[in-house]
């Protein structure tokens, strides 16, 4: 198993006690909503094996967001679908998730949601069926969301965040109350 998938696995046996650790280890990526959506692909492909790393291509076009950010890999390519005046962290993320799939996954780590900067990781997803078998769905999908799960992520009010955030606490002691 690959260092991801059991830094991942190692939170999932006390979340409460690993929290802080697995904030500040290598097994998530930090998006901050200011980010260069190529160097989004970038911080993702640290993540991926090195055989399944996706190639970017960057193409100027005469439209207000000024590129197309062009993905491939093997014989697989994709343009993201933004909209004509600006890039978008969330298309990319997802455009990028669904390009990977069905091998991997991208996942948001829900308890960085509310922040301006958010905690993703990516796994392959044999890894994330054999956490969530271990851990349950319902506590995998609390801490680690799948981002097609999302809408506008890095744009949401202060009042959908706080709606989330209610929910989880609920969640929260439902999940821990179990364990």
């Amino acid at each position: 198993m690959n260092t991801v998938y059991n830094e991942i696995k190692e939170f999932l046996k006390d979340p409460i006690k690993n929290r802080e650790a697995f904030f500040n280890n290598s097994s998530i990526t930090w998006i901050d909503w200011r980010e260069y959506d190529e160097d989004i692909i970038g911080y993702f492909n640290g993540l991926l094996a090195h055989e399944d790393i996706i190639e970017l291509e960057t193409k100027e076009i005469d439209l207000g967001r000024g590129i197309d950010l062009i993905l491939k890999k093997d014989n697989k390519v994709l343009t993201i679908p933004y909209e004509d005046d600006e890039t978008d962290r969330d298309i990319t993320i997802k455009t990028l998730d669904e390009f990977i799939s069905p091998k991997y996954q991208i996942r948001l780590f829900s308890e960085s949601l509310g922040d301006d900067t958010l905690a993703f990781t990516v796994l392959n997803s044999n890894e994330w069926k054999e956490l969530e078998n271990e851990f349950g769905k319902e506590k995998l999908e609390f801490f680690f969301t799948p981002v097609s799960q999302f809408k506008g992520i890095f744009n949401m009010s202060m009042e959908e965040v706080m709606k989330i955030y209610t929910e989880r606490e609920v969640l929260r002691d439902k999940i821990f109350k179990n364990n």
